[in-house]
């Protein structure tokens, strides 16, 4: 039996592939990083690390989506319950990789693991961690990319949330940033801030993308700004990567799970 804990990251879902397939790949670099072979020094100090690391059986550490699944989340966590109960795991860590605390995190998450605890009858724990967009340094990963396009203006590009204080995390960055911020969902959209930069008289304007994976929102996005590039071309405009091309997004993640 083991005292290391069982792994579960979320993430919202989508019709898109591509999103579920980097969540996959994601689990997939974990898993390897915390390998004995991977693990650093200052990591191995920590006795129950060592001890996990002197284990033969794999690290455990699945996916799960909150919606657009054929699977809900609280039958995930019943099945993942299985597989560590199996492997003498006590308790499963509950990882929500949103990156703001909208509805989803707020009440949807929690209700699924209510649903699961209800059925698992005190069988393994679960423990819910904080959403990865809490930790602090989610604003360095932006920081680096503005960084790289160097441009005259920022503009954070967020899905946005219409619960009543969901944007407000965002707000706080980009005000840290001395950036905009732009929603997909909600207003401020992108075409109102870069037409306002542009009347301020701005000739480079970055764009950074508040969002985790690729997809069909920033395909969209992307063909957007094509657009608006043409109908501004006084203004060069920069579209960023998503925050998973970051190297430094598996190390935050990293942290969060080790606590």
């Amino acid at each position: 039996m083991t005292n290391f804990p069982a792994y579960l990251l979320v993430s919202h879902g989508s019709r898109d592939p591509r999103p579920n397939m980097a969540m996959l790949n994601l689990a997939n670099i974990i898993s390897q990083k915390l390998s004995p072979e991977s693990v650093s020094e200052h990591q191995k100090q920590n006795s129950d690390l060592t001890t996990l690391l002197t284990k033969t059986k794999p690290i455990l550490i699945e996916t799960a989506c909150l919606e657009l699944t054929p699977i809900s989340l609280h039958q995930k966590i019943l099945k993942l319950a299985d597989l560590a109960v199996n492997s003498g795991i006590k308790k499963i860590n509950i990882v929500p990789l949103f990156l703001s605390p909208g509805v989803h995190v707020q009440e949807d998450i929690p209700l699924e693991i209510a649903l699961a605890k209800q059925q698992l009858q005190g069988k393994i724990e679960l423990c819910l961690l904080p959403y990865l967009g809490e930790n602090l340094q989610i604003q360095h990963l932006l920081e680096q990319e503005f960084n790289r396009l160097n441009a005259e203006a920022k503009i954070i590009f967020a899905h946005g949330s219409r619960r009543q204080g969901g944007n407000q995390p965002m707000e706080t960055i980009a005000h840290n940033l001395s950036a905009l911020t732009a929603y997909w969902s909600v207003s401020p959209n992108l075409e109102t801030q870069i037409s306002q930069l542009v009347n301020l008289g701005i000739s480079k304007i970055a764009i950074v993308p508040y969002f985790l994976f690729g997809g069909k929102i920033i395909e969209t996005t992307a063909q957007q700004i094509l657009i608006l590039q043409r109908k501004y071309p006084q203004v060069e405009l920069l579209f960023g990567e998503t925050l998973d091309k970051n190297p430094n997004l598996i190390q935050l993640i990293m942290e969060l799970l080790l606590g």
